[in-house]
Protein backbone atom coordinates (compact mmCIF):
# COMPACT_ATOMS: atom_id res chain seq x y z
CA UNK A 1 0.00 0.00 0.00
CA UNK A 2 1.11 3.70 -0.53
CA UNK A 3 2.68 5.29 2.48
CA UNK A 4 1.19 8.88 2.17
CA UNK A 5 2.03 12.01 3.37
CA UNK A 6 5.79 11.22 2.72
CA UNK A 7 7.89 14.22 0.62
CA UNK A 8 7.42 11.76 -2.25
CA UNK A 9 3.93 11.13 -2.20
CA UNK A 10 3.04 14.74 -2.09
CA UNK A 11 5.59 15.58 -4.99
CA UNK A 12 4.04 12.96 -6.87
CA UNK A 13 0.68 14.38 -6.53
CA UNK A 14 1.50 17.92 -7.01
CA UNK A 15 3.44 17.01 -10.32
CA UNK A 16 -0.35 15.12 -11.47
CA UNK A 17 -2.18 18.49 -10.27
CA UNK A 18 0.57 20.86 -11.82
CA UNK A 19 -0.34 18.75 -15.06
CA UNK A 20 -3.89 18.92 -15.53
CA UNK A 21 -4.34 22.30 -14.19
CA UNK A 22 -1.64 23.78 -16.60
CA UNK A 23 -3.65 21.71 -19.57
CA UNK A 24 -6.67 22.83 -18.44
CA UNK A 25 -5.87 26.56 -17.98
CA UNK A 26 -6.82 26.06 -14.29
CA UNK A 27 -3.57 27.99 -12.66
CA UNK A 28 -0.53 29.39 -14.70
CA UNK A 29 3.05 28.12 -14.30
CA UNK A 30 3.50 31.10 -11.95
CA UNK A 31 0.81 30.89 -9.52
CA UNK A 32 2.46 27.24 -9.02
CA UNK A 33 5.91 27.65 -8.67
CA UNK A 34 5.49 30.29 -6.21
CA UNK A 35 4.48 28.09 -3.82
CA UNK A 36 6.56 25.22 -5.04
CA UNK A 37 9.34 23.98 -2.60
CA UNK A 38 12.04 27.21 -2.45
CA UNK A 39 9.54 29.73 -4.17
CA UNK A 40 9.34 33.24 -2.77
CA UNK A 41 5.62 32.00 -0.89
CA UNK A 42 7.47 28.18 -0.06
CA UNK A 43 10.67 28.80 1.04
CA UNK A 44 10.66 25.25 2.93
CA UNK A 45 11.76 22.36 1.35
CA UNK A 46 11.30 18.33 1.89
CA UNK A 47 8.32 17.31 3.35
CA UNK A 48 7.02 20.53 5.10
CA UNK A 49 7.98 22.37 1.41
CA UNK A 50 5.82 19.50 -0.18
CA UNK A 51 2.59 19.88 2.15
CA UNK A 52 2.47 23.59 1.51
CA UNK A 53 2.63 22.99 -2.28
CA UNK A 54 -0.28 20.36 -1.50
CA UNK A 55 -2.06 22.34 0.17
CA UNK A 56 -1.79 25.04 -3.02
CA UNK A 57 -3.05 22.61 -5.09
CA UNK A 58 -5.81 21.25 -3.56
CA UNK A 59 -6.97 25.01 -3.10
CA UNK A 60 -6.48 25.46 -6.84
CA UNK A 61 -8.43 22.15 -7.53
CA UNK A 62 -12.07 24.16 -5.54
CA UNK A 63 -11.30 27.23 -8.49
CA UNK A 64 -11.48 24.00 -11.00
CA UNK A 65 -14.21 22.42 -9.66
CA UNK A 66 -16.27 25.62 -9.31
CA UNK A 67 -15.67 26.36 -12.95
CA UNK A 68 -16.82 22.72 -13.94
CA UNK A 69 -19.79 23.36 -11.38
CA UNK A 70 -20.91 26.64 -12.93
CA UNK A 71 -20.97 24.94 -16.56
CA UNK A 72 -23.02 22.03 -16.06
CA UNK A 73 -26.54 22.31 -16.71
CA UNK A 74 -29.55 21.44 -14.24
CA UNK A 75 -32.21 19.37 -15.56
CA UNK A 76 -33.50 17.97 -12.54
CA UNK A 77 -37.43 18.55 -12.39
CA UNK A 78 -39.30 17.59 -8.57
CA UNK A 79 -40.87 14.89 -10.62
CA UNK A 80 -37.24 13.14 -11.51
CA UNK A 81 -36.51 13.35 -8.30
CA UNK A 82 -39.73 11.45 -7.23
CA UNK A 83 -39.23 8.90 -9.54
CA UNK A 84 -35.27 8.97 -8.90
CA UNK A 85 -36.36 8.12 -5.17
CA UNK A 86 -38.61 5.41 -5.58
CA UNK A 87 -36.41 3.52 -7.52
CA UNK A 88 -33.37 4.05 -4.94
CA UNK A 89 -31.32 5.06 -7.39
CA UNK A 90 -27.70 4.86 -6.77
CA UNK A 91 -25.17 7.91 -8.59
CA UNK A 92 -22.35 5.77 -10.23
CA UNK A 93 -18.76 8.26 -10.11
CA UNK A 94 -16.04 6.91 -12.50
CA UNK A 95 -12.67 6.92 -10.12
CA UNK A 96 -9.36 8.36 -11.87
CA UNK A 97 -7.61 5.33 -11.08
CA UNK A 98 -8.15 2.32 -13.66
CA UNK A 99 -8.42 -1.43 -13.26
CA UNK A 100 -4.89 -3.20 -14.07
CA UNK A 101 -6.23 -3.84 -17.02
CA UNK A 102 -7.41 -0.14 -18.29
CA UNK A 103 -10.50 -0.67 -17.84
CA UNK A 104 -12.47 2.11 -15.56
CA UNK A 105 -13.41 1.52 -11.86
CA UNK A 106 -16.30 2.96 -10.25
CA UNK A 107 -17.91 3.75 -6.45
CA UNK A 108 -21.88 4.20 -6.20
CA UNK A 109 -23.32 6.62 -4.23
CA UNK A 110 -26.73 5.37 -1.95
CA UNK A 111 -29.73 7.64 -0.92
CA UNK A 112 -29.39 7.13 2.53
CA UNK A 113 -31.83 7.02 5.53
CA UNK A 114 -31.57 9.37 8.06
CA UNK A 115 -29.44 8.09 10.54
CA UNK A 116 -26.77 8.04 7.90
CA UNK A 117 -27.28 11.22 7.26
CA UNK A 118 -26.63 12.83 10.13
CA UNK A 119 -23.21 11.11 10.82
CA UNK A 120 -22.97 12.41 7.21
CA UNK A 121 -23.60 16.26 8.23
CA UNK A 122 -21.11 15.75 11.62
CA UNK A 123 -18.50 14.83 9.17
CA UNK A 124 -19.71 17.91 7.14
CA UNK A 125 -19.53 20.08 10.31
CA UNK A 126 -16.00 18.83 11.52
CA UNK A 127 -14.79 19.04 7.52
CA UNK A 128 -15.78 22.87 7.92
CA UNK A 129 -14.04 23.57 11.35
CA UNK A 130 -10.54 21.85 9.91
CA UNK A 131 -11.18 23.41 6.53
CA UNK A 132 -11.22 27.01 8.91
CA UNK A 133 -8.42 26.20 10.22
CA UNK A 134 -6.19 25.22 7.33
CA UNK A 135 -6.75 28.70 6.02
CA UNK A 136 -5.64 30.33 8.98
CA UNK A 137 -2.97 28.09 9.62
CA UNK A 138 -1.53 29.17 6.08
CA UNK A 139 -1.39 32.76 6.71
CA UNK A 140 1.12 32.11 9.55
CA UNK A 141 4.75 31.32 8.41
CA UNK A 142 6.16 28.23 6.98
CA UNK A 143 8.58 27.85 9.99
CA UNK A 144 5.35 27.41 12.22
CA UNK A 145 2.70 26.27 10.21
CA UNK A 146 4.45 23.29 8.10
CA UNK A 147 3.67 20.88 11.33
CA UNK A 148 0.20 22.13 11.77
CA UNK A 149 -0.54 21.65 7.92
CA UNK A 150 0.25 18.08 8.21
CA UNK A 151 -2.07 17.10 10.75
CA UNK A 152 -4.63 19.15 9.43
CA UNK A 153 -4.40 17.36 5.54
CA UNK A 154 -4.35 14.15 7.49
CA UNK A 155 -7.60 14.79 9.53
CA UNK A 156 -9.11 16.53 6.69
CA UNK A 157 -8.08 13.08 4.38
CA UNK A 158 -9.25 10.76 7.39
CA UNK A 159 -12.80 12.48 7.86
CA UNK A 160 -13.50 12.63 4.06
CA UNK A 161 -12.59 8.58 4.21
CA UNK A 162 -15.28 8.59 6.83
CA UNK A 163 -17.70 10.48 5.04
CA UNK A 164 -17.28 8.16 1.60
CA UNK A 165 -17.05 5.26 3.62
CA UNK A 166 -20.61 5.78 4.49
CA UNK A 167 -22.20 7.44 1.72
CA UNK A 168 -20.85 4.46 -0.69
CA UNK A 169 -22.20 1.61 1.68
CA UNK A 170 -25.02 -0.13 -0.02
CA UNK A 171 -28.24 0.34 0.37
CA UNK A 172 -30.01 3.09 3.07
CA UNK A 173 -27.92 2.24 6.21
CA UNK A 174 -24.84 2.95 7.44
CA UNK A 175 -21.15 0.78 8.23
CA UNK A 176 -20.52 3.19 11.24
CA UNK A 177 -22.28 1.79 14.62
CA UNK A 178 -23.89 5.15 16.44
CA UNK A 179 -21.22 4.18 19.98
CA UNK A 180 -17.91 4.71 17.55
CA UNK A 181 -16.29 7.81 18.07
CA UNK A 182 -13.45 7.40 15.79
CA UNK A 183 -14.81 4.66 13.36
CA UNK A 184 -12.10 2.77 11.64
CA UNK A 185 -12.45 3.53 7.64
CA UNK A 186 -11.69 0.46 4.94
CA UNK A 187 -8.49 0.32 2.80
CA UNK A 188 -9.36 1.43 0.03
CA UNK A 189 -11.08 4.88 1.13
CA UNK A 190 -6.82 5.69 1.61
CA UNK A 191 -6.91 5.00 -2.12
CA UNK A 192 -9.01 7.78 -3.62
CA UNK A 193 -7.56 10.53 -5.50
CA UNK A 194 -8.65 13.77 -3.79
CA UNK A 195 -10.44 14.30 -7.40
CA UNK A 196 -12.54 11.12 -6.59
CA UNK A 197 -13.27 12.11 -2.78
CA UNK A 198 -14.94 15.31 -4.73
CA UNK A 199 -17.26 13.31 -7.29
CA UNK A 200 -18.35 11.30 -4.72
CA UNK A 201 -18.96 14.00 -2.67
CA UNK A 202 -20.61 15.96 -5.35
CA UNK A 203 -22.81 12.65 -6.16
CA UNK A 204 -23.76 12.52 -2.45
CA UNK A 205 -25.26 16.58 -2.84
CA UNK A 206 -26.83 15.07 -5.80
CA UNK A 207 -28.47 11.66 -4.52
CA UNK A 208 -29.00 13.06 -0.95
CA UNK A 209 -29.38 16.55 -0.76
CA UNK A 210 -30.23 18.13 -4.23
CA UNK A 211 -33.51 15.36 -4.76
CA UNK A 212 -34.40 15.65 -1.03
CA UNK A 213 -34.60 19.53 -1.45
CA UNK A 214 -36.87 18.74 -4.83
CA UNK A 215 -39.12 16.62 -2.92
CA UNK A 216 -39.50 18.78 -0.16
CA UNK A 217 -41.40 21.06 -2.50
CA UNK A 218 -43.97 18.07 -2.49
CA UNK A 219 -44.52 17.87 0.64
CA UNK A 220 -48.41 19.49 0.95
CA UNK A 221 -48.76 22.62 2.68
CA UNK A 222 -51.53 23.93 4.88
CA UNK A 223 -54.63 25.37 3.40
CA UNK A 224 -54.94 28.06 5.79
CA UNK A 225 -51.67 29.06 6.80
CA UNK A 226 -49.16 27.49 4.28
CA UNK A 227 -46.95 26.18 6.49
CA UNK A 228 -45.41 22.35 5.97
CA UNK A 229 -45.65 19.85 9.31
CA UNK A 230 -42.00 19.68 10.54
CA UNK A 231 -39.80 16.61 9.87
CA UNK A 232 -40.80 14.90 13.26
CA UNK A 233 -44.21 14.83 12.14
CA UNK A 234 -44.13 13.40 8.86
CA UNK A 235 -41.95 11.11 10.00
CA UNK A 236 -44.18 10.06 12.92
CA UNK A 237 -46.78 9.51 10.42
CA UNK A 238 -44.88 7.81 7.52
CA UNK A 239 -43.80 5.12 10.16
CA UNK A 240 -47.84 4.60 11.11
CA UNK A 241 -48.98 4.78 7.36
CA UNK A 242 -46.20 1.61 6.42
CA UNK A 243 -46.59 0.49 9.83
CA UNK A 244 -43.03 0.30 11.00
CA UNK A 245 -41.13 1.55 14.00
CA UNK A 246 -39.97 5.13 13.69
CA UNK A 247 -36.16 3.57 14.78
CA UNK A 248 -36.93 1.58 12.24
CA UNK A 249 -38.06 4.07 9.40
CA UNK A 250 -35.34 6.75 10.20
CA UNK A 251 -32.12 3.81 10.57
CA UNK A 252 -33.28 1.19 7.82
CA UNK A 253 -35.14 3.80 4.87
CA UNK A 254 -33.79 6.35 2.88
CA UNK A 255 -35.24 9.69 3.93
CA UNK A 256 -35.85 10.27 0.23
CA UNK A 257 -37.64 6.84 -0.25
CA UNK A 258 -40.11 7.03 1.99
CA UNK A 259 -40.41 10.94 1.83
CA UNK A 260 -41.62 10.23 -1.82
CA UNK A 261 -43.53 7.40 -0.98
CA UNK A 262 -45.57 9.38 1.07
CA UNK A 263 -46.32 11.88 -1.42
CA UNK A 264 -47.71 9.43 -3.91
CA UNK A 265 -50.27 7.72 -1.04
CA UNK A 266 -51.44 11.24 -0.20
CA UNK A 267 -51.90 12.34 -3.78
CA UNK A 268 -53.57 8.93 -4.27
CA UNK A 269 -55.75 9.63 -1.41
CA UNK A 270 -56.73 13.08 -3.04
CA UNK A 271 -57.10 11.99 -6.29
CA UNK A 272 -59.65 9.03 -4.67
CA UNK A 273 -61.41 11.66 -2.50
CA UNK A 274 -61.96 14.15 -5.43
CA UNK A 275 -63.42 11.46 -7.52
CA UNK A 276 -66.19 10.61 -5.04
CA UNK A 277 -67.09 13.93 -4.65
CA UNK A 278 -67.50 14.13 -8.40
CA UNK A 279 -69.39 11.12 -8.26
CA UNK A 280 -71.83 12.04 -5.64
CA UNK A 281 -71.99 15.57 -7.37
Amino acid sequence: MTEYWTASFLEERCAFYRNAFLQDGTATERELLDYWPGGPENPEEGRDGWTVAYGRCLWLLGRQIGREEASRPDTSTAEAALLAALRGDPHEVELVAKEADGAPRYLQVHPKSERALAQCAERDYKLAMLGEAFRLVESLPPAEGSDLHARLLSEIAYQHRVLVWIVCWPGPTSPVGDDLVRPDPPDWTAELDPLDIYHVCSAHQRVNGRRLGLLSALVAQHPNTGARPSWATIAAGAATQLGISSRSLLRDWSLEGWLAQLHLDASAKREAAEAAKRKVG
